[in-house]
């Protein structure tokens, strides 16, 4: 060995070492942390799954193909002579012989480690395989139970690829060398071979063709997920009646040619053998391509209905239950029209609830009024509902978390590591109302922490473990197509930015408070050190002149979240892995200091039981005992339902993408915020997939019995779920196959309009109502249906989801009646954008300085009437705006208004004021205090008989005064806005009151 050469190996050897030592830490240091939230049972059984699978493909996969090599390298008998082209010369041949064996070696040694490498990938479908479940339901074909689908085919049809592709990545390597050893030799078009080069490829020959009659055999299992059918998926007539018998055809031709391949051996060539294979060739591409063609062009499209209906009733029933669709409610809503005072007392909790504050202005409120400092941010704000003074009552919650990359300091190691090591607290607002000044209250906010509603009190506030700030959900399943400008509706309209494409629902402009990146994210904290940990930062009252004094209120951590450094060995390890040295050289960390990572819910639970797929937006709860916890959905899916439709074929979107067509909510995973250790709940013992994995791993999953109560009330339907269901509901809600093929009643999501002129699906939204025939209110979610192509006409039907037990996951659709048109949501929007007093306060607020952004539309079914909500919200354009919320449109049949308050809204809709915002818990203002008495908004109502706005009727304005007018109504709005920020509320009423009186004199004068 040449000096260059021992070198190249030592370099080599030390690079290899290096990367064993790395992986070995990551190993290791991922068992410790999942020792430390109470799975390392489930991270021992995968780990070792792996290897055992991984080796024993690997070694099997080596001593297969060597074995073979070194069979063909056996030296030829001396007796026997070949004639023919000999492929070397004598003198390259010497040459690589010299290093022929080592190389052959190496090929064999790397085939298996990739094998093996691959196989270590399958560790879940060999699970899965040995621990299958029953579905109940079989397929219509070949009449097996959906679970050997769903939990063993995978796993089958890896095995028959690896031995397929073992065969011939041996068979072609053979000929090869065979052909190096001359073994086999070329003879004018042919070839010619020993005895034993024929009886050895030939035999690896007949091998191959005998495993593709099982290739064959699977290939018939896998027409139950084919898209042949035009109009669905799963076999249909020419599956069943072309591909299904070449299938059967092909397995005899596959047998026959690899009979031929055995009685050629005794012959001196291969042409026997080579015309069998061009045979199942031949017949393979006829038999698999052209004749199935040929049966779909000549006689299913002729008679597609006819030919297709038993196997579109299949799909239809296999999709229904794949998506937990088969035990739907489905039931007529009729229409009133008149609502009495009594119908609308009967739902004063659901108006209760209507949902006034969007996420998107809500959380561009919190940051400004209650994350205090620059470092405190709200990701995601969510609604939830609690029992409040006797009611159930919904409410937003954001919590209060650590954004990195605005820690004072910048990247002091200190400050990111030891001390800024967690979020605090909540903020809890009610979601129907708002202060005099557009803002939200609060029944939880500040720092600390202040509740005024006993259920609310957070005694453990600390956020060690924090939500990821992912896209809101809407847009991750809207596919850009479906953010859109929209169809004028009339004339006048708001003004706002209009075209394709992804769209916030608020505007974005540069320095804005909408315009949001995620929190900055650091791989680990060290807690519970030397070094005490920032709490919550407090202001005293300052002496006169000398500012505000900043006290840190600091704390030590004493959970058992994270890895404890009890022993220079771990430090090391975590020093290795984060490839930081002042994990090890820090006098801070003692052994009783613990090491945080994986902090962020969903991803943390991808790394503890990465089969499940988790929702993207986890929600918090405040629980009974002052604890605050994540809850995040967690869904069992599969692609290898039969007959069962894709989903990303019906929804074309994002989230679909993976392909799945089988999807359950079966389990709710809890999170501490403090201690961050999960559990995960099985809420559907009945999905076999949730039965599958808790065999697999008995200590992961617990039973839904042993959940805390007050942790099963914060239960919700998840709304991913709910938008997959809808959306796969509104296809295959029609269970007749010439309505469903001919596609006459397909539903779809209505959209609404977010900003200006642009469309988006209206999200499902949550609300506490009594359904029909209910005794009682119940928290559900809730979405309308409109007709496919006719989205801007009336509503159909709308589908919910009941969140409270003893009725947890019950789905009920209602239907309209076909002879009542209900006004849909575009055209709500329509009345909007063509009511002459809406488009001039818009176009006076656009022109003052501010932009308008509506907020999600609502349709609430009130005692069965159909009420339509949507809020108004007003940001300025100048830096660091708070949005407000300025107005409620309200409408019911042909009438729309648009008032300052639900409250008044109602009362001018109906003539009846039901006082929503009266009595209830006491709340608070931004800045921690109980509210003034709300001075009154310009033009709202203050009764059955208060006007509309504007206020009064004054004279017709002439013509020539139409810009004069304007141009006062702007400078009387700004200098309002203006006197609104001081606080000057006195000047702020008598400059909406004159705004209000141009407004009249604008309307009279048209």
């Amino acid at each position: 060995m040449t000096r260059s050469q021992r070198n190249f190996t030592w370099v080599a050897a030390i690079a290899v070492a290096i990367i064993l030592i790395i992986r070995g830490v990551t190993l290791y240091t991922d068992y410790l942390w999942m020792d430390s939230v109470g799975q390392a049972a489930v991270f021992a059984k995968l780990l070792w799954t792996r290897l055992a699978l991984g080796l024993a493909v690997g070694v099997l996969f080596f001593f297969w193909l060597w074995g073979n090599l070194r069979l063909a390298r056996r030296p030829q008998p001396q007796d026997v002579t070949l004639i023919g082209k000999r492929l070397l010369p004598e003198e390259d041949r010497q040459q690589i012989e010299s290093f022929a064996g080592r190389a052959l070696l190496i090929f064999a040694v790397i085939g298996a480690l990739y094998a093996g490498l691959q196989a270590g990938g399958q560790a879940m479908p060999l699970l899965q395989f040995l621990n299958p479940a029953k579905f109940g339901q079989t397929d219509p074909l070949f009449h097996k139970d959906a679970g050997f689908y769903v939990f063993q085919l995978p796993f089958v049809l890896y095995l028959y690829h690896t031995i397929m592709s073992a065969i011939v990545i041996t068979l072609v390597a053979c000929v090869l060398v065979h052909l190096y050893q001359e073994n086999v030799r070329i003879v004018g078009n042919g070839l010619h071979a020993n005895p034993w080069a024929r009886r050895h490829l030939l035999g690896l020959l007949s091998l191959a063709l005998i495993f593709k009659i099982w290739g064959y055999r699977l290939a018939q299992y896998n027409l139950l997920y084919s898209n042949t059918g035009e109009r669905f998926w799963g076999a249909s007539y020419t599956d069943v009646t072309a591909r299904l018998p070449v299938l059967w055809i092909m397995m005899v031709i596959a047998l026959g040619a690899a009979v031929l391949c055995i009685l050629t051996i005794p012959r001196r060539d291969f042409r026997l053998a080579g015309w069998s294979l061009g045979v199942l060739v031949v017949l393979s591409l006829v038999g698999g391509t052209v004749y199935p063609w040929a049966i779909q062009r000549l006689v299913v499209i002729p008679n597609q209905l006819r030919v297709e209906e038993p196997y579109l009733k299949n799909n239809i029933a296999a999709t229904r239950t794949a998506f937990d669709l088969e035990d739907l409610h489905r039931t007529t809503y009729t229409v009133r029209r008149e609502v009495s005072r009594e119908t609308l007392e009967r739902s004063r909790q659901t108006l209760k609830s209507i949902r006034l504050w969007d996420y998107r202005p809500l959380e561009a409120t919190f940051d400004m009024r209650q994350a205090l400092r620059s470092y405190y941010t709200f990701p995601g704000v969510d609604v939830d509902r609690y029992h409040i003074d006797g009611e159930l009552r919904q409410v937003s919650i954001s919590l209060r978390q650590l954004d990195y990359s605005k820690v004072p300091g910048g990247v002091n190691w200190q400050n990111q590591h030891l001390i800024y090591t967690h979020g605090y607290g909540a903020v809890v607002s009610p979601i129907h109302e708002a202060d005099a000044y557009g803002l939200p209250f609060y029944w939880v906010g500040g720092l600390p922490p202040i509740s005024t509603v006993p259920q609310l009190d957070i005694k453990r506030a600390g956020i060690y473990y924090q939500s990821e700030a992912l896209p809101p959900l809407i847009e991750l399943v809207s596919s850009p197509e479906s953010l859109q400008p929209a169809q004028p509706q009339g004339e006048a309209g708001p003004p706002g930015p209009a075209g394709p494409g992804p769209a916030p629902a608020l505007p974005v402009a540069a320095g804005s408070p909408l315009a949001k990146t995620p929190p900055g994210e650091v791989p680990y904290v060290l807690v519970n050190t030397r070094q005490p940990e920032l709490d919550y930062p407090s202001v005293d009252a300052p002496s006169a002149g000398n500012g505000d004094r900043e006290e840190n209120v600091m704390t030590k951590y004493s959970g058992p979240g994270g890895v404890q450094l009890k022993n220079f060995w771990r430090r090391l390890c975590f020093a290795i892995r984060f490839g930081d040295l002042q994990i090890l050289l820090t006098n801070y960390i003692t052994p009783e200091s613990r090491i945080q990572l994986n902090r962020y819910v969903p991803s943390m639970l991808v790394r503890i039981a990465a089969f499940l797929q988790y929702d993207p937006d986890p929600y918090p709860m405040i629980a009974e005992d002052g604890t605050i916890k994540w809850i995040c959905d967690a869904y069992t899916i599969s692609n290898r339902y039969p007959y069962s439709t894709l989903a990303s074929a019906i929804t074309a979107e994002k989230l679909a993408l993976p392909g799945w067509n089988y999807m359950r909510n079966s389990v709710k995973v809890v999170v501490d915020a403090y201690d961050g250790v999960p559990t995960y709940y099985i809420v559907d013992p009945k999905d076999p997939m949730a039965q599958c994995y808790s065999n697999i791993f008995p200590t992961l999953f617990t039973s839904q019995e042993e959940m805390p109560p007050d942790v099963r009330r914060h239960l919700r339907y998840p709304l991913l779920q709910f938008m997959m269901q809808a959306k796969v509901y509104g296809l295959y809600h029609m269970d007749n196959a010439e309505t469903f093929f001919t596609r006459e009643d397909m539903w779809t999501i209505p959209p609404e309009i977010i900003h200006g002129t642009t469309q988006r699906p209206m999200e499902p939204y949550y609300i506490v109502m009594k359904l029909p025939g209910a005794e009682k209110e119940q928290y559900i979610l809730m979405l309308p249906y409109v007709l496919k192509g006719r989205e801007e006409r009336v509503a159909v039907a709308w589908m919910a989801a009941i969140c409270d037990e003893p009725d947890y996951g019950k789905l009920v659709v209602y239907d309209f009646p076909k002879n009542t048109a209900v006004t849909g949501p575009m055209q709500f929007e329509g009345m909007v954008d063509q009511s002459p007093e809406i488009s001039a306060e818009f176009t006076l607020w656009g022109q003052g300085g501010s932009q308008v952004t509506r907020g999600n539309t609502l349709m609430i079914p009130v005692d069965g009437s159909l009420l339509y909500i949507e809020p108004i919200y007003l940001i300025s354009t100048e830096k660091n705006a708070t949005p407000q919320l300025q107005r409620v449109i309200a409408s019911y049949g042909e009438r729309i208004v648009m008032e300052p308050t639900l409250d008044a809204a109602l009362t001018k809709l109906f003539g009846v004021d039901l006082k929503l915002a009266a009595g209830g818990p006491a709340k608070m203002t931004a800045e921690g205090g109980m509210p003034e008495a709300p001075p009154a908004a310009p033009g709202s109502a203050a009764g059955p008989e208060a006007p509309a706005i504007p206020a009064a009727a004054p004279a017709p304005a002439p013509a020539g005064d139409t810009q004069e007018l304007i141009r006062q109504a702007n400078q009387a709005y700004a200098e309002g806005e203006a006197a609104l920020r001081q606080g000057d509320l006195t000047t702020y009423q008598a400059k909406m009151k004159q705004v209000g009186e141009i407004l009249g004199q604008l309307k009279t004068g048209q």
